[in-house]
């Protein structure tokens, strides 16, 4: 029995740091658009899509992993009691946000005026869902592992401020009328 738990405690930390890890590369890398398909010959889409998909199956599995370690399905309900809770538990509002970005995404042809507001929701999600990884993980008592989740999330927040500040491209434009 205690193998199977190290084994579950394994996989729940694992498909958190490498779905983070995933989610926040796929929108670091939507800053480099051009070069992403100079340094891979691919449509930026389908790497930044491979990336997203891969890291929101991995960031939907640690907290259906976590629920059946504990046999409760109270980790999916957000702590609200006091903002430093709110904050570390954050990442189970954050990975909402995720699906719900993921969905605007999702539905991109039907809705082409908004889709992309909605998809904003990701960075929000992933802010919650470092804040919470930097202060709850465990893997991130290694200070090499606190380094790097504190870059990632610099850069993505960092991309978040430049796609908001930047002059849309008049293909965008077109797309959002």
């Amino acid at each position: 029995m205690a193998f199977q738990s190290d084994t579950v405690s394994v996989l729940i930390r694992l498909s958190a740091m490498l779905g983070v890890a995933s989610l926040m590369l796929a929108a670091i890398a939507s800053a480099f658009v051009k070069e992403i398909y100079k340094v891979t010959h691919r449509p930026f889409k389908q790497i930044h899509h491979l990336l997203a998909i891969y890291g929101t199956i991995l960031i939907m599995l640690h907290p259906l992993l976590f629920a059946w370690q504990m046999k409760s399905l109270n980790v999916f309900i957000p702590i609200v009691s006091s903002w430093p809770e709110f904050l570390s538990w954050g990442g189970r509002v954050g990975i909402f946000l995720i699906y719900l970005a993921a969905l605007a995404a999702l539905m991109m042809k039907k809705i082409p005026s908004w889709w992309r507001q909605g998809h904003w929701l990701v960075y929000l999600g992933l802010l919650l869902g470092g804040v919470h990884a930097l202060r709850m993980g465990q893997d991130l008592a290694s200070p090499a592992a606190k380094i790097l989740c504190w870059i990632l999330l610099f850069l993505t927040i960092m991309v978040f401020v430049y796609k908001r500040l930047r002059k849309p491209s008049p293909a965008k434009t077109r797309d959002a009328s």
